[in-house]
């Protein structure tokens, strides 16, 4: 980010956009205050904290993987593998 006084204006760099396929965007001083804090949400809004890797369902489907890969090579190598994932606490 870069910011000159003279002008006012305030040049953001980032990642290059889909939409117009350029890594930088030119604002007013105010125009660009304007546009971050239209990031901040609403008091008391419900944010949606993790998303896709980071999810509960993503976290478990890639631990079940895990585990049925390392099935896999205790099969192959002869190992048996008991399964207590049904059994609870008495």
């Amino acid at each position: 980010m870069l910011y000159f006084e003279k002008t006012g204006t305030v040049i953001y760099r980032s990642k290059p956009s889909v939409k117009t396929r350029w890594n930088f965007e030119v604002f007013t001083a105010l125009d660009f205050i304007a546009a971050v804090t239209n990031h901040i949400s609403d008091k008391g809004f419900q944010m949606v904290r993790y998303d896709c890797r980071y999810s509960n369902k993503c976290r478990g489907m890639k631990a079940k993987s895990i585990l049925q890969e390392k099935a896999e090579i205790a099969k192959e190598s002869g190992i048996e593998v008991i399964d207590v994932s049904e059994y609870g606490p008495r």
